[in-house]
């Protein structure tokens, strides 16, 4: 596609330039026909002025949005005009194809159409629950509100990552050098050993015997240790964009992992709530509300479970009635949202279980870290002193035997 500069007059008299990319003059006029703004001129741009945006969608940080919905909120809160606060913001941010995207959401509002239909045409930027949050502001007057919840959003679901970083991170690293040095050490140090013990000609113990064996199966197949190590992941990933049925699975064998299982189940619960708070208090309907929950998720077992809810909502029952026949929800969660449904108050009782999980997340995370690190610190020291002991006892054995 082609490039095209065109300058134009907004609303404040004002004059801009920006670029478009089209497969011909034709069809960038067009374009800018349905912004509906006052365009001067449009003409090809000059190959060594234009560049595409070298900067991919995912390129933009959770910080990055964070900063955006402060700004936002603070200029509109101020009494600023949209068109203005995202131009305001598209001069000072550093990254290229963010600056492209709030300038275009610009020329979007300018046009006379909604920001938040101009935020759907970037859904790898601005999640589902991003667009449908600020559409609900522009339709009830809040915008700015929506702007701040939509950054404590943010910033809680950094949070959370951050923790599940901080449980993953630490024993993911440590088994990966524990199975190294288990095969560095099986491959190349105990055969050279091995190999001076047969010389000896003296007679080993069973220990012994068994370090041999594993390290002589070691020698043989460690290239297929490694090529499994590879392929399993891969396969993995394959199988469940292919597989619904093996993806259900893995997400439910995902559960029934032991420590890291009862995690998950909280992370899972905690996402829930926030995100149903924040999108109820925002005024979206419950039905919407839960098929956007239902997205956010990440877990297919829950995300059945919620489906089955709105269908239940829809067909009159209650939702807490529906949750507790999935079996999945805790018994707070479930009783909260009787509380809210009895009450009229679904948002502030939900409230308080998302506070709740916001401490109780960090804190399995500090107790899973004691548990594991001394089962990892307890694994090292018996693999080595296994192997020490097999080394040792023939030679202990040698030199008795020398005394007599």
């Amino acid at each position: 596609m082609a490039a095209f500069t065109y300058s134009y007059v907004d609303s404040f008299g004002a004059k801009h330039k920006a670029t478009m990319e089209g497969a011909n003059l034709g069809e960038v006029e067009h374009k800018l026909n349905a912004l509906n703004i006052a365009v001067l001129n449009v003409a090809p741009a000059s190959p060594l002025l234009y560049r595409s945006p070298s900067v991919s969608p995912e390129k933009i940080s959770n910080r990055e949005l964070i900063e955006f919905c402060i700004y936002l909120y603070s200029l509109t809160e101020a009494g600023l005009s949209l068109t203005l606060s995202l131009r305001e913001f598209a001069n000072e941010t550093k990254n290229g194809y963010f600056k492209y995207v709030i300038e275009t959401l610009q020329r979007t509002v300018e046009g006379g159409q909604s920001l938040s239909k101009g935020m759907a045409q970037f859904p790898k930027v601005f999640s589902t629950e991003f667009v449908h949050l600020i559409q609900a502001g522009e339709q009830t007057g809040t915008l700015a509100q929506s702007f701040k919840q939509m950054r404590g959003y943010i910033e809680w679901m950094q949070r959370v990552k951050a923790d599940i970083k901080q449980a993953t991170t630490y024993p993911i690293i440590v088994c990966f050098v524990l199975g190294v040095f288990m095969l560095y050490l099986f491959t190349f140090v105990i055969p050279k050993i091995t190999d001076m013990l047969i010389e000896m000609k003296i007679q080993l113990p069973l220990i012994t015997r068994i370090v041999m064996n594993i390290s002589n199966v070691a020698v043989h197949t460690w290239w297929g240790w490694l090529m499994l190590g590879v392929m399993v992941p891969v396969t993995v990933r394959i199988a469940v964009k292919r597989s619904e049925a093996f993806a259900l699975f893995l997400d439910k064998l995902k559960l029934q992992v032991p420590l890291f299982g009862n995690l998950l189940t909280t992370i899972i619960q905690a996402r829930f709530s926030r995100n149903f708070v924040i999108l109820h208090r925002a005024g979206i309907s419950i039905f919407k509300n839960l098929d956007l929950c239902r997205g956010a998720i990440g877990n297919r077992l829950y995300m059945r479970a919620i489906e089955k809810a709105s269908q239940d909502v829809r067909d009159g029952k209650d939702l807490s009635t529906s949750l507790k026949s999935s079996g999945l929800f805790s018994g707070l969660v479930l009783r909260m949202i009787a509380v809210g449904e009895s009450s009229g108050g679904l948002d502030s009782s939900l409230e308080h279980v998302a506070a709740y999980y916001d401490e109780e997340v960090p804190r399995k995370v500090k107790k899973i870290f004691g548990i594991i690190e001394p089962l990892l610190i307890l694994t090292i020291v018996s693999v080595v002193g296994t192997v020490a002991l097999s080394i040792f006892l023939p030679i202990l054995s040698l030199s008795s035997g020398i005394h007599r």
